[in-house]
This record gives C-alpha cells, structure tokens and sequence, in this order.
C-alpha cells in the first residue's frame, strides 16, 4: 500500500472524528505506527558497503541504523558481552570470506571490529535499520507488504489517542498489540534457521 491509501484506510477507520485533522497529522501518525512495528520487531535487515582501513578499529554506523538492536551474535570477546555484536563483514562472500566481529560503541555512533584490519578491504555491513519517512502520497512503506495492515491500526488508535476517545484508543490499541505479536511470532518462524543466529519470537518480544 501507498501512504495515500494507508491514510485513506485511517480516515475510513475513524470517520468523521478524523474530519479536522490535516493529512500531514496522519502521516505523522502513520510513520511513527511504522517506526513503532519496526522497533519492536526487529524487522528491516540491510546492507552497507564497507571499505576497511589499515590500523583502523571502529567506523561510523549507517544514518538508519537501529541503536536498540541486541543482535547477540558470537561468543568471543566477554567484556562486550553486555554491548551488542550485530553481525559479520564478509572480506569476499560469505561462503569463502573471513568474517570480522563487531561491536556498537552508542555514544560515538560508531562500530568497531576485530581483528582490526591489516590493510584496505571491502565487504559488507549486514545491520538492523529503521523506516524511512513516508511523505509522499506514492510513498511506501519500508516493511512488507504482508504487514502494513499494522501500520493502519496502528496509525488509527493513534488518532483516538489524540482525539481522547478513550474507548476506540483501547480497542484498536489492543488489536495493535496483538497484531504486533503475530507479527513477531511469523518474523521468529521465518528467521529460526538462518545463520549468523537472527533474532527469535522470544527475542523480539523482549526487543
């Protein structure tokens, strides 16, 4: 769905309540519904291109890159284990090259990795992202296509939030919560197998 037609779902959701509130307003409300499904789940995986330096341990992270994530990948390197290890870059494929390790340093926005290079690579930065910001009616969501009637009731009990009618607030709140879980339960299905370890149901839950 487009933010037009998501936005058309909300008003029709809402009916005359909506009347008065600009369409910017619920775009508003329908991206925070989208940074919300992707903050508690987990669920948009990209991918950056690096290039390492020589002597150089951390590097900056992606502009969209979610600060929250605990990937929890790997097992070396104790004293980080309370920080996050989100994942491998791979100096050629993941099937034949040599994986660095990683960790988040937060204040600085910034990863570092081990073993600290050697010289000039280049591989990739597979990270957890957050949604970008619909503004145009063409504009789609960053999330599947399977899950953006989430965003809908999601962006909807907003609205009653604001409008304080309570009631309808609570009704499609709790709708959004167990969407939410759904949502989560088939994410952690879906990802059980892959490797390096992804996030379980259990895991996203605890997000």
């Amino acid at each position: 769905m487009t933010l037009s037609q998501i936005r058309s779902l909300v008003k029709r959701a809402t009916g005359s309540d909506v009347a008065n509130m600009p369409d910017f307003s619920i775009n508003q409300l329908i991206n925070l519904a989208q940074k919300e499904v992707v903050r508690q789940t987990l669920c948009l995986n990209k991918n950056a291109a690096v290039t390492t330096v020589a002597a150089q341990e951390q590097y900056s992270l992606p502009s969209d890159f979610h600060k929250s994530t605990q990937m929890k990948v790997g097992s070396v390197f104790l004293e980080y284990k309370l920080e996050t290890y989100i994942d491998r870059l791979y100096t050629t494929t993941p099937d034949t090259g040599s994986p660095y390790y990683y960790y988040i340093d937060r204040e600085a926005d910034k990863y570092g990795l081990y073993p600290i290079p050697s010289g000039v690579e280049t591989g990739k930065f597979a990270y957890r992202a957050m949604p970008t910001a619909m503004t145009a009616d063409a504009d789609v969501p960053d999330i599947s296509e399977m899950y953006h009637d989430l965003i809908v009731v999601g962006a909807t009990y907003r609205v009653f939030e604001q409008l304080n009618k309570t009631d309808l607030y609570i009704n499609y709140f709790s709708m959004f919560k167990v969407m939410l879980a759904d949502m989560a339960n088939d994410l952690g299905i879906r990802q059980a197998d892959d490797t390096p370890r992804m996030m379980t149901s259990q895991d996203i839950l605890d997000a």
